[in-house]
């Protein structure tokens, strides 16, 4: 018998995994400098080496005159870090790393959305119309830093130019605070987060 009804949706997902694919996804390229492996789906901000002289790199991301390269990535650390992006799951193979593609290693570059729609881990259930926050800091638990919340606490901030799209759906896997993962999709635009930080 064929198919003939579809949901026009996808079920859930995991972190990091692209949502859509129209040309307004702005994804680019940055160099894990973190002293560890990155988890896809979580907010990087920009390394902190200052270029040569203080001026930005030729064709480098935007604001990173004096303050970044604009070519590595590390985690987040202060509610005042800008975010450069979203690390991107992908399913190219790190014979290097045995935990799989879903992590980047020290040293290899990552795919970053800066602006875009894309599957995140939450710590909390999340819906449409909640407050997006990002974690700098673990303040109880297993909370992973670069995560999102829909709870803010002394360890998170807002995150401006970013919206739910759906409710969260559990998922299997052990991540952040619980025994499944709740997967949301998120509109994010680092652009609009920077002119506020």
């Amino acid at each position: 018998m064929p198919q003939t009804s579809y949901y026009r949706n996808m079920g859930p997902a995991l972190p990091g995994q692209i949502s859509n694919n129209t040309p307004s996804n702005d994804i680019f390229t940055l160099l894990n400098k973190s002293n560890g492996s990155l988890a896809a789906g979580i907010a990087v901000k920009f390394g902190g080496v200052t270029p040569t002289g203080g001026a930005a790199v030729s064709g480098a991301p935007f604001a990173n005159a004096g303050s970044n390269d604009g070519q590595t990535a590390t985690i987040l650390t202060a509610t005042g870090d800008q975010i450069a992006g979203i690390t991107c799951l992908t399913f190219a193979t790190d014979p290097y790393n045995i935990a799989g593609t879903a992590t980047y290693r020290e040293g290899t570059t990552m795919d970053v959305l800066r602006k875009g729609r894309i599957f995140v881990a939450c710590e909390q259930a999340c819906s449409p119309g909640d407050s997006v926050n990002v974690r700098f800091q673990a303040v109880a638990g297993n909370q992973t830093i670069g995560a999102f919340t829909n709870t803010p606490d002394g360890g998170t901030r807002p995150v401006k130019g970013a919206a739910w799209l759906t409710k969260s759906v559990s998922a299997p896997g052990t991540n952040l605070e619980t025994s499944a993962q709740n997967i949301a999709e998120l509109d994010f635009n680092a652009l609009v987060d920077a002119a506020t930080h």
